[in-house]
Formats: C-alpha cells, structure tokens, sequence
C-alpha cells in the first residue's frame, strides 16, 4: 500500500468538471498557457526552475524515524528555490508485494526516490522509465560533476543497453569493511585472558565465558557468542572469513577467486566452516536463538537491564549494538587467523560507498526537464549532505575552518534516533564526496573500527553489476530456489550437525536446481564487466 497524501478539493474539483465542461475552450487556453510557464529551455540553469509552480508526484523510501518529508527545512527550502511543489507518497511494509503491481498497472509517480527500485526492477521495466543520457548535459550540472569526478559512478549507473534510467549516490567516510566482531573486554579482564587471534583461540576464549561466570553473579547466564543467523550485518557469515570463505555481500553469498564467481554454500572450506560452527553450537559457546531470534530480541541480550551477558557479538558499530553506557566494556575483535592462515574481512565497495538507482523518473512524467532539474538540484553537494543528515542549523553546523559536523543527538534521544529524524539518511539519494564532513560519533566509531579490519580485506569480490534483462527472469527463481535451500540447509547442520554425512547429496541437489547454470549467468555478467 502507499501512504498518500490526497489533495484537497480534489472531490469538488471533479463535482464542478460537469457544471463547466461549456468552458472548454477557456480551459484549454489556460492550460497552454500553464504548459508554456512550466516548460524549462535546454541550458538554462537559473533558478526557480519554472516561473508558475509544478507540482510533482514523488514516492519515496522513508525510514520510520524520519519527519514528514514536507516539514523538513531542506525540502522546504528547495521548494522555494525551484518553484517544484512536491506532493510526497510513501512505500510501506508490504512494498515488495505492492511494487509490481504499481508497475504493472502505469500508474507511476513523477519520481521514485530512495533506493525503492532495484536493478532488475528497472532493468526489466526499462520502457517505464525515463532514459537520463540526454538530459545530463543541458539539465543536470550536479549530475554530470558527480560522473566527471567518479566516471564509474556513470558505469555503475548505465545500463546494457547504454542507458541511464537510475542515479546512483555516493558519500564521504564510508568504511571499507562491513560487520564488526565484538568482544567483551571487560571480561577478557576479569578472566585473564588476551584477546584470541586465532579460531582456536576464540574457541578457548568462548569455552571461558561460558564457564567461568565472567560477570561475576553467580550465575551461569552468559550467552559466549550470540548472533541473528544469517543476517547480512549481524549474522554469521564473518565467522566463515577465517576458513577462507568470503563472500561479497549483498545475500548472494558470491565470492570471486582468480577470476573465478564462486558460490561459496558449495566450497570445501565452506563445509569445514559449518563444522566448526556446529562444534560451538553443540556446546553451548553459541546462543540456541541465534538463528530464531529477530533485532529486537538481539537488542535486548546485549542492552540487558541487569548484568552483562554477551561475551561476542556481530554488528555495525558497538555502541548501536549495547548502547553508549556500555561500549567501553567491548572492542573489536580483529579478523580472526583460521587452521590454513586464512585471515579475512568482507568487503564490497560499491555497495558500501555508492548505491544506485536512488532516483528513477517516469517515462510517462508530464514535465520530464522540471523533474531533471529538480532530481540535478538534489545533487548539489551541500543540499546532498543536509538531504542526508538533515538541514545546516538543525542537525549540522559548519565550522570556521569551512568543515560541516553532524552534531551529537541530544540528551534524551539516542544517536539512532537523531540519525533518521531530520535527515533521509540512508534512503537519501545525492552526491557529497569532497566536502570535509564530520560524522556524529557512531559514524566515527565504524571508521575506526574499519581501520582495524580493512587490511584485511580480500581483494576480489563480486561487485555490485546489472545483470542483463534477459537473464533476469531466469536467474530470479534459479537464485530464490538455491539460496533458500543453502540457508536452510546450512542452518540445520549448524544446530543438529550431518555436514559431513550430507554433504554429497547436498551438492547433487544444488547442480539438480541449477547452480551450474546459476554461475553461468554470474560469471558472463562479470566478465563482460571486466572487458569493459
């Protein structure tokens, strides 16, 4: 469903249609004089964009923190600067049920911003969307800077067919890894021990935790390890980097060796990792929920009103995951070195530091060089920044070395929170690359966090590619039929053990779903990335 606002009068506008359809002639001149105003020249760049007010439909990814995207300052601002009114609709939880009908009936708004579309939704609906290329030059000056100094943001952004129907965004102080590993330091302390380095180690460590009542109450409620199953940020598969198994983010379980797209849920090393995970869960060293429990029951273990009771845990930052009163209490746990020397961090750069498809504009929009000019005016970099992490004045101040910071939340609201409510965050589409911007301190956090880990990172990775439109139909049910059996599979022999038993049929099931043809597909898409 979308949240729409509905105009107002709109009944009475339709009643009085009726009592003033003699006027068509006066309605007809009035509506050629209203086009006139709303047309925008090639070239011109001057502000406000139309001399009479558009209004445009924009649906849009909203976090559920974030404020009505209208009572926003930068919102408001750019509405005066650009004389654009903005008639806002919202995606809702059942969007992904709701998106293709919306496709399929072409009712479209103006705009989709905030990463709502993904690739195969525009790569298979390319005719319902507006191709960019030649708007850019003569509507898009932001745009085109952003390609200019990052040309494979305009690769990233095109299309097989040569076209550009999605901008992507790209931001300053983005890290290079992903998850962080945490570790209790405060019980590492209270136990004696260093801070384990190898898996053997961890095991050891884990072992401690379980049995040494490192919290000191007397009570063997500690959980050693806990994490939510697969997860792609708080889950287990940091766990299988220090077996060499490494995949490239994004749930596709991808990785890339010599060249080579591997599906890492059929790799050797992949199974010797699931046995050692069986070993820790057999034992009582990983949380029994771990692969039934959702955020808020993760939260609620390492946020506890009592006594600490995680020992290790899988996160973005630290303090997000216990909270700023007890970060102190863990550190990151750098990669971990594995039985052959493996000793790994998951990265993907181009998820990380860019993201496409952040605005996509209607084939079929009545005014398309006002909704360019509007979506260039978004990419200004200083509007980019404050579309993101809300308005100068409000969330940010700038500096009189000419540095914006984000400023801290305030007393009472916590730094999640803060993050969302002024600014799109990251449904924010825009470019900010050069500005000298300071994060607020959980954003500060990751990147130090990452300055431990990002030497570890393996150097190929599957990247984030478009694949062709005539795969997409094809890969969509190859992809859901063998993802869904490797989680699940891999998920029971985790609990109950059997990967060594079950290993064989296993792999002859996969290569009965397809995954053959599945790598196929995967690796043609690479390599023509490559040659490119």
């Amino acid at each position: 469903m979308l949240k729409k606002r509905i105009c107002a009068g709109a009944l009475t506008v339709s009643m009085l249609a009726v009592t003033l359809s003699g006027c068509g002639n006066v309605q007809e001149q009035e509506a050629t004089e209203a086009q006139e105003t709303s047309t925008v020249s090639a070239g011109d760049l001057s502000y406000p964009i139309v001399e009479e007010p558009v209004t445009l439909r924009v649906l849009a990814g909203k976090g559920n923190l974030t404020e009505e995207f209208d009572t926003l300052k930068i919102f408001q601002e750019l509405e005066e600067l650009t004389n654009v009114k903005i008639e806002w609709e919202y995606t809702t939880s059942d969007w992904d049920t709701q998106k293709p009908l919306l496709l399929a009936n072409g009712n479209l708004p103006d705009i989709f911003l905030g990463g709502i579309l993904s690739d195969d939704d525009v790569n298979a609906n390319a005719d319902l969307f507006l191709a960019m290329n030649s708007y850019l030059d003569s509507y898009c000056p932001n745009v085109s800077t952003m390609f200019e100094e990052q040309p494979a943001l305009k690769g990233l952004a095109t299309l097989t067919d040569g076209n550009i129907y999605g901008l992507p965004s790209m931001w300053p102080n983005t890290p290079t890894t992903y998850s962080t590993i945490m570790i209790n330091k405060t019980w590492l302390d209270n136990l004696g021990l260093p801070v384990p380095e190898t898996t053997e180690e961890f095991y050891e460590t884990l072992k401690a935790f379980r049995e040494s009542d490192p919290n000191g109450n007397g009570k063997q409620d500690e959980i050693p390890l806990t994490f939510i199953g697969f997860d792609d940020l708080a889950g287990c598969l940091e766990l299988l980097c220090p077996f060499g198994v490494v995949d490239s983010l994004g749930g596709n379980w991808l990785s890339v060796t010599d060249g080579q797209v591997e599906y890492i849920a059929v790799l050797e090393r992949f199974k010797e990792a699931v046995s050692w995970l069986n070993q820790l869960y057999s034992e009582g060293l990983i949380d029994q929920e771990a692969f039934t429990q959702d955020w808020p029951e993760y939260s609620a273990k390492l946020m506890p009103e009592g006594d600490q009771i995680v020992g290790a845990a899988i996160s973005w930052t630290i303090s997000g995951a216990v909270g700023t009163e007890n970060a102190d209490d863990y550190i990151v746990l750098p990669p971990l070195k594995g039985p052959y020397g493996d000793q790994y961090a998951r990265q993907n750069p181009e998820m990380l530091g860019a993201d496409r498809n952040k605005i996509v504009v209607s084939a079929d929009t009545e005014y398309p060089e006002v909704a360019m000019r509007w979506v260039d005016a978004l990419y200004d970099k200083v509007t980019s920044m404050q579309i993101r992490y809300g308005a100068l004045g409000v969330t940010i101040e700038q500096n009189e070395d000419g540095s914006y910071e984000v400023q801290p939340a305030p007393e009472g609201m916590d730094s999640n929170t803060w993050s969302w409510k002024y600014g799109l965050n990251t449904c924010a589409p825009g470019y900010a690359v050069g500005l000298d911007i300071i994060p607020q301190p959980d954003a500060q956090e990751k990147l130090a966090a990452d300055e431990i880990s990002k030497a570890y990172v393996k150097d190929e990775y599957y990247p984030l590619l478009t694949i062709p439109a005539e795969y997409l139909d094809e890969l969509a049910i190859l992809k859901t039929d063998i993802s869904s059996y490797a989680s699940e599979q891999t998920a029971q022999w985790i609990v109950n053990g059997g990967v060594e038993e079950e290993w064989d049929s296993y792999l002859e099931r996969m290569n009965v779903m397809g995954l053959e043809r599945m790598l196929e597909i995967y690796q043609t898409t690479y390599d023509a990335y490559r040659e490119s």
